[in-house]
């Protein structure tokens, strides 16, 4: 993006401070977090219970950043992977209790993979944004106007529902629309009122 390849990121990207520093967010559009993938039967209270237990996750991701800063307090152990894929596989066959990822990554695959169940989720306050170069206000706003559209219509909380079997809670950023332009509390947020034109 930053090289004029491409226009924007639409891809699940966290909106964070740093990120923020560098680029444009849309407003917030699913709520994220840290999902626990265990073979199905396997449960998950809190994460005391994890004590012991190995973890997988994709290598330099949110997740594996979560997971090293705790380690020495919940007392499990990191099996890092190149591919969230692998690291899937690791659990499936017994090498390790768990998977951590994006929430709604961990749910996916959890609607595709028989053999597996989201145990926990670890509510992180962070939220998925599409992202943009800092010069391109203007085409930001225009795609935050379909974005607001479809969560208005319900069509963003429809998609949420066939990918990840549940529905979005209603206060949650997959069915609200915020004031103004972009990420409040984040650089780059744009307060100024504005109106999706919606058809």
């Amino acid at each position: 993006m930053f090289s004029k390849r491409y226009e924007m990121i639409p891809a699940p990207t966290n909106i964070t401070p740093e990120r923020a520093a560098q680029m444009l967010f849309s407003e917030p559009y699913m709520p994220t977090g840290l999902g626990f993938l265990v073979k199905k039967g396997g449960k998950i209270a809190n994460l005391e219970e994890l004590k012991g237990k190995a973890l997988t996750v994709n290598n330099g991701s949110i997740s594996d950043k979560w997971l090293t800063d705790n380690e020495a307090k919940y007392g499990f152990t990191i099996q890092r992977y190149n591919k969230n894929a692998d690291a899937v596989q690791a659990v499936m066959i017994g090498r390790a209790f768990a998977n951590v990822a994006d929430a709604p990554v961990s749910r996916y695959v959890a609607t595709q993979t028989p053999m597996a169940d989201v145990a926990f989720v670890l509510d992180s306050g962070r939220n998925f944004g599409i992202a943009f170069r800092k010069e391109d206000a203007a085409f930001r706003s225009q795609v935050e106007g379909a974005l607001e559209c479809i969560k208005t219509d319900g069509t963003l909380a429809k998609i949420h529902e066939k990918w990840f079997g549940v529905k979005p809670d209603a206060g949650s950023s997959s069915a609200k629309v915020y004031p103004g332009t972009g990420a409040p509390d984040f650089e780059g947020y744009d307060a100024a009122e504005r109106k999706a034109a919606c058809k």
